[in-house]
This record gives C-alpha cells, sequence and structure tokens, in this order.
C-alpha cells in the first residue's frame, strides 16, 4: 500500500506473484472506483521467480522508469527464495539501478528459528501451498549478505524492535513472540566507488 502514502507524482511498479498481483489490482480498481484510494499510476506484473522472468521484466522496468532514480523494496519475498534465486534477484536489480539509486530489503535472521514467533510461522506455512521444497529452504540472511553486496553500499539497517523505540511504539509481547524482521537500506554505487 505503498503508493497510497507516497506522492501521486511517481511511477510505482508492484511486483508478486501472478495470482497475487490480479487479486491487488482487481482491489485497488475496485477501492478507486468507490473513492476509497486516490488514483496511483501503478504498473502490476506477475512474476513466478522460479521461472526465466528476467527479460520480460526488464523491459517492463526499464521502459517505466527510463533514466529516472528509482528505489527498490522487497518486502516478504526473498524468505521464500533459495539463495540462488535472490542472489540472482540482487545481481539483477544492479543491472537495471544506476548509481545513486536506493535498494530496500527487508529479511529474517538465521537466530529467529530459535523463536517461538518462527514455529508458529512454520506451522502456518505447513498448512499453506508454497513452490519451496521444505522449510529449510525458508531463507534468513546474516548482516554481512548487504554489506557484500557489489556495488551497493549499506546505508541504514533497523529492526522491529529499534524502530519500535525510534517511534515510541511500546512492544505488548514478549520478544520471543515476534518476528523480528530487519530493513535494510542500500545504495547504488559505481565499481570505481567501492572500497
Amino acid at each position: 500500500m505503498y503508493p497510497f502514502l507516497l506522492p501521486d507524482t511517481l511511477n510505482y511498479l508492484e511486483i508478486d506473484k501472478p495470482e497475487v498481483v490480479d487479486l491487488k489490482q482487481t482491489k485497488i480498481k475496485a477501492w478507486q472506483q468507490q473513492g476509497s484510494l486516490s488514483e496511483r499510476k501503478i504498473t502490476f506484473v506477475g512474476v513466478d521467480f522460479t521461472q526465466d522472468y528476467q527479460s520480460a521484466l526488464e523491459r517492463t522496468i526499464t521502459n517505466l522508469k527510463k533514466d529516472q532514480p528509482c528505489f527498490i523494496l522487497l518486502e516478504g519475498v526473498i524468505f521464500f527464495l533459495n539463495r540462488a534465486q535472490s542472489d540472482d534477484l540482487f545481481a539483477f536489480f544492479h543491472r537495471l539501478q544506476g548509481p545513486g539509486d536506493w535498494l530496500g530489503s527487508a529479511s529474517f535472521r538465521d537466530t529467529l528459528k530459535r523463536t517461538t514467533a518462527y514455529k508458529r510461522l512454520m506451522a502456518y506455512t505447513g498448512q499453506q501451498e508454497f513452490k519451496t521444497a521444505n522449510k529449510e529452504d525458508f531463507q534468513t540472511f546474516p548482516d554481512s549478505y548487504y554489506k557484500a553486496l557489489p556495488n551497493y553500499s549499506l546505508i541504514d539497517h533497523q529492526d522491529y524492535f529499534s524502530l519500535s523505540e525510534h517511534y515510541g511504539n511500546p512492544i505488548q509481547l514478549p520478544s520471543d513472540q515476534i518476528l523480528n524482521e530487519h530493513f535494510y537500506v542500500l545504495q547504488r554505487i559505481s565499481s570505481m566507488q567501492r572500497k
């Protein structure tokens, strides 16, 4: 729902699984017709990350982006991809973005696997249909993954707890009951800027 929190002068691209994109697009269009949501320039693209998607998606993004700066946000995606798919996705973003463009990513650390919240998440995912082969395929990322991304510089790193403190959000549950998501903001740099 970020397009509705940000200016209507921006172009937005919503990428998700085809069935998710179809539902979002249908619901958003209905809410806009009812006047519940304002108009935004949103392009919806359904992608199956287990298939060969990059050429078609690159054309769509390039036509939309042109020479404009961009911010790519990965939220609720890479947990369900394997490491090779994630590596390919970040390399894909590197090709699309120019120096100064931004990349945001939300992911879990491996320590989350020891929490009650994670056990509940695994129970839930066991009841759902995912293309992931088994629970071991659900990905967690160390901070070092983001720090080592070629041609990106890690600008900021927060998690649920640091942001709750910053925004004065009182935490009501024990930490073991919370899926502590980590949020990373990176900026694309030229290869000559890399240390």
